[in-house]
């Protein structure tokens, strides 16, 4: 049997974090699915194509929602001011 050969300094990390992407990657497709912006998340953070005007509209809505704590709708203001 051949000897195991000798970790380089830091492959214990690297490893957890290869284990712990793993792990988070394979929690399942619904929560995944769910989790995918769609209409004007995505249009507000640029994940599709949306002329300026429309995606400084989809982040008003999102503003306007109320559903966004302070630093999120901190994200968004900033979203609409880059638009």
């Amino acid at each position: 049997m051949p000897a195991p050969r000798p970790c380089f300094p830091g492959c214990a990390f690297v490893a957890l974090t290869a284990a712990m992407l793993l792990l988070a990657t394979s929690s399942g497709g619904a929560q995944q699915a769910a989790a995918a912006p769609t209409g004007d998340e995505a249009r507000c953070t640029g994940q599709v194509a949306a002329s300026p005007e429309a995606q400084a509209a989809a982040c008003t809505a999102l503003i306007d929602s109320g559903r966004y704590n302070a630093q999120n709708r901190a994200i968004l203001y900033s979203n609409r001011g880059i638009a």
